[in-house]
């Protein structure tokens, strides 16, 4: 399917990703920092899991109504779009609470970097990765913007083809993520129990 007038050169998937994947981690920021890093219990974490997962549909809508409806660029694929949107908001959600549940607030330094530093750039989105240097060709592959770059391409402009692997690979990092979180909550949340709240630790 060839591009829409809209977006001749392709790179809307690619924008519209940033906007999920920095969505993502915010939102996990933001909840961090407000209600601690690291839940102090497994239950917690598990109601800490849902609300971020409420928190990415609800964003996977947005951007959705956005690039459809308002700017009118995919505007037949609203529900795929806000499928995939979520997807890629609870994946980078899930892979930032890991991270800031072990690391505290300073691992969102470390999200930054892995995410957006070297993540946009080996996406893929506005270079194809055959043009890109030797150690951002491959990272398309396995980094979640560049696995929700591609799977928003693949449903938009290829008819699901090549859907497979971005689909499973973002699964697989909301898996893992949400895993990092539960088990942050068992390890530091309870050693943090004993002695009472601390801004890193005493998190819902």
């Amino acid at each position: 399917m060839p591009v829409t007038p809209a977006d001749p050169r392709g790179v809307v998937p690619f924008y519209l990703n940033v906007g999920y994947v920095l969505g993502g981690y915010l939102g996990s920021t933001v909840l961090g920092i407000s209600a601690g890093t690291t839940p102090r219990t497994a239950r917690r974490a598990g109601l800490r899991i849902a609300a971020l997962a409420v928190y990415s549909v609800l964003l996977g809508i947005a951007g959705a109504v956005v690039v459809g409806p308002v700017l009118d660029i995919w505007h037949h694929d609203v529900p795929t779009i806000a499928a995939i949107g979520a997807l890629a908001v609870f994946a980078a959600a899930m892979f930032a609470s890991a991270i800031q549940g072990w690391l505290g607030v300073a691992g969102t330094a470390l999200v930054i970097l892995l995410l957006v530093v070297l993540g946009n750039p080996g996406s893929g989105g506005i270079y194809a990765p055959e043009f890109l240097p030797g150690v951002l060709r491959g990272m398309h592959r396995w980094n979640i913007p560049g696995l929700a770059n591609d799977l928003t391409k693949a449903a938009v402009y290829f008819d699901w083809r090549s859907a497979g692997w971005p689909a499973f690979a973002l699964g697989i990092w909301t898996v893992l993520g949400a895993l990092g979180l539960v088990s942050a909550s068992l390890v530091r949340g309870r050693r943090a129990a004993p002695s009472g709240p601390s801004p890193d630790r005493d998190g819902g």
